[in-house]
């Protein structure tokens, strides 16, 4: 071979050499030609590229390095599978499945050849904050709040959120808000209200508060399937603390939910009675109203009717006396706003009352049953009556004020000295030695506390929404007008003062002017002489 062929041949083992050495050269991965990391997800559409700090890189090739090469392995199932690609700064890449058992077992298979490695120090794979991504525990909660089915606004921060590696390193995130404008209407009780989440809370506490009163009407644990609604109309600002202890799913934190809830039911109207006898009191109570000013109320057993407060609702009264005619009546209820019409039927049932015969000293009737004395009478006992306190004053069962004998039922007309009077009697008569203690028979407040000529001492108390007791022909009064009493305070005695044959109390319940029958205030029934001892004993 001439001189000049070895020349052409060294050159070309020369260029190949080179060439096999470039080709090597680029194919290198090492901490000084790593250009970045590429992870991918299963399926692999999302790439996630990732470039390492000199400290990540070596020790990345550090767990490469000293991987153990398993022949023919069968890997272990786990959830932890993705794509792994390095990429030199010559854009060549080189790929592995990483699959992550646990923090103390990684095993990576080679794309290309199908070699399995087992990495004998899998820190990096089980703390590499650019794995971090892969961590379904790392996304916060996705919270969806719902009315009846339908998605509703809410404003919710993400106070705190951590998540754990492989390793056990528990990694915090940054806070997390968002704001929906709107606010949630609620228009019937029945509805159903739940948040849910792909990440459900371990525990949840709710705080309701009613925006037009500024009060709290509900704070407590929740169940976030099905969130507690306003038991009324109005507007209302609901607080949710939302807690997730995950520990053994990966995750923990903390969640603030806020929204507003508009409440506008449709009204409920309940009455107690539909058969009532002469004397008693109509209960009616309405829940759901905007206001008692939409309400019309059509009845002709009263001449005026009016709704109190009580509760989260309503109540509204009709009396019946002994004037009242038996028979049926008519109550209608309209909703001027929305025009809606609820009707019902009353039945008034009559009662004997009985006749009682008085003898009277003439010198007495005459001193106490004068005009002077009517004139008196009419002029502070009944305007004592005409204005109640709007909320009630009494509390529970209301008790009788003394103890004694039943002389004069409610309803009975009279004979005054063989002369017919043209009234019944609108309360009872109770005998009782003089001096004998008189007690309230609810709490209330005193509205009239004076000596009147017709009726001697007398007290009048307004318990609320309309309801009075009246206590007449007293020795001593121990309250007078304005104060407040309790239940069974002793508020004087039993004597004969005014227009009174011998030592006993007069005592009357009202609904403002209408007396009623006392016996339904204490027993649920009328107080006959037949049943005083047995209803007066029990």
């Amino acid at each position: 071979m001439g001189r000049k062929k070895w020349i052409i041949f060294l050159l070309i083992l020369i260029i190949l050499a080179l060439g096999a050495f470039y080709i090597y050269f680029i194919n290198t991965f090492n901490t000084g030609t790593l250009k970045r990391l590429d992870i991918q997800e299963e399926p692999l559409d999302v790439v996630a590229p990732y470039t390492l700090t000199e400290q990540e890189a070596g020790n990345l090739f550090a767990a490469l390095n000293t991987a153990v090469k398993l022949p023919d392995a069968e890997l272990p199932e786990t959830p932890s599978v993705f794509l792994m690609t390095l990429l030199n700064r010559w854009d060549i890449s080189k790929s592995y499945s990483v699959y992550i058992v646990s923090a103390d077992e990684v095993y990576l298979v080679e794309s290309d050849s199908g070699i399995t490695l087992q990495i004998t120090d899998p820190k990096f794979f089980t703390d590499f904050a650019g794995f971090d991504s892969l961590y379904q525990s790392r996304y916060t909660p996705s919270l969806l709040m719902t009315l009846n089915e339908a998605s509703v606004p809410f404003n919710f921060d993400i106070n705190a959120w951590a998540f754990q590696r492989y390793s056990g390193t528990w990694v915090d995130l940054e806070p997390l808000s968002e704001e929906q404008d709107g606010t949630v209407e609620v228009l019937n009780a029945e509805d159903s209200l739940k948040l849910s989440s792909d990440k459900m809370p371990t525990a949840a506490y709710l705080t309701v508060s009613d925006t037009y009163h500024n009060t709290v009407i509900y704070e407590g644990p929740v169940n976030t399937s099905l969130l507690p609604l306003p038991e009324t109309d109005g507007e209302f600002s609901y607080n949710l603390r939302l807690v997730w202890q995950e520990d053994d799913q990966g995750y923990r934190g903390e969640a603030q939910i806020a929204f507003e809830v508009s409440a506008d039911y449709p009204e409920i109207y309940a009455i107690d009675s539909t058969s009532v006898k002469q004397g008693d009191l109509i209960r009616l109570t309405l829940s759901h109203a905007n206001a008692t000013d939409d309400i019309s109320v059509e009845q002709d057993l009263s001449n005026s009717f009016a709704w109190f407060k009580s509760g989260d609702g309503y109540v509204g009264y009709i009396p019946t006396n002994y004037n009242t005619d038996p028979g049926t009546y008519a109550i209608k209820l309209t909703n001027t706003r929305t025009g809606t019409v609820t009707d019902y039927s009353v039945e008034v049932l009559p009662r004997t009352f009985k006749i009682q015969y008085l003898t009277v000293d003439p010198n007495v009737e005459a001193s106490t049953r004068s005009d002077e004395a009517y004139a008196e009478y009419y002029e502070y006992f009944g305007p004592s009556r005409d204005v109640s306190a709007d909320t009630p004053l009494y509390e529970g069962d209301f008790i009788l004020p003394v103890s004694g004998r039943l002389s004069t039922e409610f309803g009975e007309t009279r004979y005054v000295n063989d002369e017919p009077t043209s009234y019944h009697h609108n309360g009872i008569d109770i005998a009782a030695p003089a001096g004998t203690e008189v007690h309230a028979t609810n709490s209330g407040k005193v509205v009239l506390s004076m000596l009147l000529q017709l009726t001697g001492n007398t007290i009048v108390i307004d318990h609320g929404e309309g309801i009075f007791s009246v206590y007449l022909h007293m020795n001593t009064r121990n309250f007078e007008a304005g104060d407040t009493v309790e239940k069974d305070d002793v508020i004087g005695t039993v004597g004969s003062t005014g227009f009174s044959t011998g030592p006993h109390l007069h005592f009357s319940m009202y609904y403002y002017t209408t007396a009623l029958e006392p016996g339904y205030f204490l027993y649920g029934q009328a107080i006959t002489k037949e049943n005083y001892e047995t209803l007066f004993n029990r």
